[in-house]
């Protein structure tokens, strides 16, 4: 999504960059105009952190504040003038532009898809729910030194389907009833990819990769693995790596070996997604396994079938 050129300084981030998704910032300062040239070759969601003057002819003439999101076409031209006189901050999610068609497509039927260009509207009005995911994920991308590929690419999907129904006003339309081929297709891919993730387990899983795998464009996947299996792809990575640790618990590795060694961005990531899934700490869950408290044990299988009851 990088300019080809502008008038002043503008540091960009790129926190993610993966074959169909990316994730960055541009952060300038001082509220003279910038003038963008022309974007790079993805499709993107633009959020901006302070109000912002946008516009495609010799004066921005569109104002954009925090409350909205806006669309932007690859290649496309244009200039931008912060409205702050400490400069700006403005987020972006940009999508392989087959991607971003085959999503805009359910609420546009009768359009042909154009992958540099599948956004005609320019803007839409930024659900509380979808600012704080949005927030969620800047936050999560800056604050890690590695992020999670598979976590930040269904958010950015999540964050360009709600930007969508807001911009339409409606949910697109849903198919009818699965036929017993479907079905069976969609569990076989299901069970395709949970066998790539398996062999794939401490290695960068992306989205797109675990998609490819089966031959499906990642956003319609991503709806299929949770209808089958009632989790999000990146919660079953999280959950089969953190239940394939626990057969390492007995032995030596640290607590940042094993996040380093099954993906996790760090101990702090792996520790959260540890507590949260078995209700103990890395440490509390060690103790228990190397010292065989049996008593223990018991305890949590009358409180799981207490729970099963």
């Amino acid at each position: 999504m990088k300019p080809e050129s502008c008038d002043r300084s503008a540091q960009w981030n790129v926190f993610h960059r993966g074959p169909e998704i990316a994730v960055g910032r541009i952060v300038a300062e001082g509220p003279a105009v910038t003038r963008a040239g022309t974007t790079g070759p993805w499709p993107a969601l633009v959020f901006p952190r302070h109000p912002v003057w946008v516009g495609h002819d010799a004066k921005p003439d569109r104002y954009l504040d925090p409350t909205v999101v806006a669309f932007v076409n690859a290649q496309s031209k244009g200039m931008r003038q912060s409205d702050q006189p400490d400069g700006e901050c403005i987020d972006w999610v940009a999508f392989e532009g087959a991607l971003a068609a085959s999503m805009v497509q359910p609420f546009e039927p009768k359009r042909k898809p154009d992958p540099l260009a599948p956004f005609r509207i320019a803007g839409a009005a930024l659900p509380p729910a979808a600012c704080l995911q949005q927030r969620t994920l800047f936050a999560y991308c800056t604050d890690c030194a590695q992020v999670d590929p598979v976590l930040v690419e269904e958010c950015a999907l999540v964050l360009l389907g709600a930007a969508l129904r807001s911009a339409y006003g409606r949910r697109p339309p849903r198919g009818g009833a699965k036929t017993e081929r479907t079905t069976r297709t969609h569990r076989a891919m299901v069970t395709e990819a949970r066998r790539f993730i398996a062999k794939h387990l401490e290695s960068r899983l992306t989205l797109s990769a675990i998609a490819q795998q089966v031959h499906a464009a990642p956003q319609h996947f991503c709806r299929i693995f949770r209808s089958e299996t009632g989790l999000t792809i990146g919660a079953y990575v999280n959950r089969l790596r953190l239940y394939q640790i626990l057969d390492e618990l007995p032995a030596e590795s640290t607590s940042y070996d094993l996040a380093e060694r099954f993906g996790f961005a760090d101990r702090a990531h792996f520790s959260r997604h540890f507590t949260r899934l078995f209700g103990r700490s890395f440490q509390g869950v060690r103790r228990l396994l190397r010292a065989g408290k049996w008593s223990e044990m018991r305890t949590i299988v009358h409180a799981e079938n207490e729970t099963l009851g």
